[in-house]
């Protein structure tokens, strides 16, 4: 399958605090994204974290969520200390490109998508915020801007938050989308420009059609490693 990973500044933004990496174990691949919260040190704790739940990775954990889970909070406890100010969105996918079956894992507002041949995506994950809670159990109810941006989970030192399992599959003639707010709200939901998005915006795109990696960034913020299955 074909990777891409393409990912900018956000106008507003002083850096680029989002970041990706991937694992890969013949067909198992797993992915990372996040989307910290802008901070002096949030480049550099987005691809920390990145990296470090990818490398937590082994394709059995494709058939077990929990003991992933496990594995994400003992490195939080590792990282807590070190990064006490840190607040971040992260979604983990591991996927059997062969099998086609996958395994999504997220913490705030990285959705995941299925990319059909019309152009259509058919998400599989709500975001934590404010505005989806609210939706969800107040229907009716008239939203605020800050709702939609209002995390109600998120990666932060002071308590752990245990990260909601999705099982999907991927259909033969789907691809995969895995993206930072300011790609699926901003530019694909309020059809905001690329050049013209005030938040970060990043995507990961697994494409059929293709066996190639592409990477398209404003910063080294993309980890990329190959294991022996």
């Amino acid at each position: 399958m074909h990777m891409e990973w393409r990912s900018k500044k956000g106008q507003g933004r002083l850096s680029n605090s989002d970041a990706a990496a991937i694992v890969a174990f013949g067909s198992v691949i797993g992915i990372v994204v996040v989307d910290a919260a802008e901070s002096r040190q949030s480049c550099e704790f987005a691809n920390l974290w990145a990296k470090r739940c990818v490398e937590l990775v082994e394709p059995e954990d494709l058939f077990s969520s929990e003991s992933l889970i496990l594995k994400i909070q003992s490195q939080w406890r590792s990282l807590r200390l070190q990064c006490l100010h840190e607040k971040a969105s992260y979604s983990l996918v591991i996927v059997d490109t062969k099998n086609r079956n996958g395994l999504l894992l997220f913490v705030g507002d990285v959705r995941a998508g299925l990319l059909e041949e019309n152009g259509d995506i058919k998400w599989i994950n709500d975001p934590h915020t404010m505005e989806f809670q609210q939706l969800e159990y107040q229907t009716g109810m008239a939203l605020s801007e800050d709702s939609r941006h209002q995390l109600t989970r998120c990666y932060k030192a002071q308590r752990f938050a245990k990260p909601e399992s999705v099982s999907f599959q991927l259909g033969e003639d789907s691809d995969f989308i895995l993206c930072s707010d300011g790609y699926w709200r901003e530019h694909l939901q309020d059809q905001v420009m690329l050049s013209d998005v005030n938040d970060d915006c990043s995507v990961l795109l697994l494409l059929k059609d293709l066996s190639a990696l592409s990477v398209r960034s404003d910063t080294d913020n993309f980890y990329l490693r190959e294991k022996l299955s």
